[in-house]
């Protein structure tokens, strides 16, 4: 809410959303043209205006695995499994960037994790 304007909160939060969502849909756009960097400036954003939209904070961390910045994609992957355990798709990855961080034994553990809830889902892996 802009201070001196009447609204009320729920407008607030519903502007903040709408905002972030247009933010993401710029970084998916950007990463379907491979421009990683453009895309990690967008969802940055958006996640400056709603820090817990799993969706944008795993397409962030994939654009950082594909920029090669390993430390960043652990981080926002770490957080998407701290919002939604269990995300498949996010543990996976987890497990590649664990592997480019050169850390074999965390990759062991979370591949071990992903078929304990998922036996028939090797090709993934």
């Amino acid at each position: 809410r802009v201070p001196g304007k009447s609204g009320s909160d729920d407008e607030d939060v519903r502007a903040r959303r709408y905002c972030a969502d247009l933010l993401q849909r710029r970084g998916q756009a950007k990463a379907a043209n491979s421009n990683w960097a453009g895309s990690i400036v967008q969802f940055s954003a958006a996640l400056a205006l709603n820090p817990t939209c799993v969706a944008t904070r795993y397409k962030r961390a994939v654009a950082r695995f594909h920029q090669a910045d390993f430390e960043g994609a652990h981080l926002d992957l770490v957080r998407v499994l701290d919002l939604e355990e269990g995300n498949l798709d996010a543990m996976v990855l987890l497990a590649k960037t664990l592997l480019e961080m050169r850390d074999v034994a965390g990759c062991t553990q979370v591949c071990t994790d992903v078929l304990e809830r998922e036996p028939k889902n090797i090709p993934a892996l």
